[in-house]
């Protein structure tokens, strides 16, 4: 997951910076403000992207929950860790990302189920 992100990052980084040295270098806005709203689309769509693979472990009681994707925008965050309220114990810490693909279908349908609770 974070591989893809990396180099889908790389190559809009290459265009942001590309249009902002075409905006210094021709004295002209146009280039920035064309790339912008791609470079915008790109960080909604990667953020997306990346809350629909990733679910979350609360390191107190082992539970594996999904956010919405607002609660997981708005949370306080490191490289690997978001902090959130856990749905199954109620206690905040900075819970662990694992990847989606180890929950099962019913631990994803429980965790959406209590989150909307």
């Amino acid at each position: 997951i974070r591989r893809n992100i990396w180099i889908s990052a790389g190559i809009i980084g290459i265009i942001q910076y590309s249009s902002i040295m075409s905006s210094i270098l021709m004295k002209n806005k146009w280039p920035f403000l064309i790339a912008l709203p791609f470079m915008n689309c790109y960080g909604i769509g990667v953020t997306f992207y990346y809350q629909q693979k990733v679910a979350y472990l609360c390191p107190n009681c082992q539970h594996i929950f999904s956010p919405s994707l607002w609660a997981v925008i708005k949370a306080k965050h490191t490289a690997t860790t978001r902090r959130f309220e856990c749905p199954n114990c109620h206690e905040t810490h900075y819970c662990i990302e694992v990847p989606k693909a180890h929950m099962s279908t019913e631990q994803l349908e429980i965790s959406h189920i209590q989150h909307n609770n």
